[in-house]
């Protein structure tokens, strides 16, 4: 069987069993520019995902269409949620890292001292 591709999966681990793909606009193309390259789980079961084109975008759970979408500069390398799921930070391939909302996915950029890709970013 295929499937048409895109970046995020959903599987059922008990079953082994393909679940579905996406996100995906009407006419079933993918809709996130340069894929996604950075992902993470709220505590709400949504999808947290990093662009290749700078996007953040929170999927659905069930579904993993896009609920809404912000932009940072450069392409998402790495994403950390706090444990109460409110903010989290992002990092990005021009070496920013920013603290996001994740209520709206407003950003504020926090530091611009790397000078390469910010490749893991972490809660302390």
């Amino acid at each position: 069987m295929a499937f048409p591709s895109n970046d995020s999966i959903k599987v059922d681990i008990a079953n082994k069993t393909f679940k579905l793909n996406g996100p995906f606009d009407k006419q079933k193309k993918p809709v996130l520019q340069q894929g996604i390259s950075s992902v993470v789980i709220a505590p709400t079961g949504q999808v947290l995902a990093g662009t290749g084109v700078g996007e953040i975008a929170v999927l659905g759970k069930d579904d993993l269409q896009i609920l809404r979408k912000g932009k940072v500069a450069g392409s998402v390398t790495s994403l950390s949620m706090r444990s109460d799921g409110d903010i989290f930070f992002a990092g990005t391939a021009l070496g920013f890292t920013y603290i996001v909302q994740f209520g709206d996915l407003s950003s504020k950029k926090m530091s611009s001292a790397h000078t390469d890709r910010v490749n893991g970013i972490a809660f302390a």
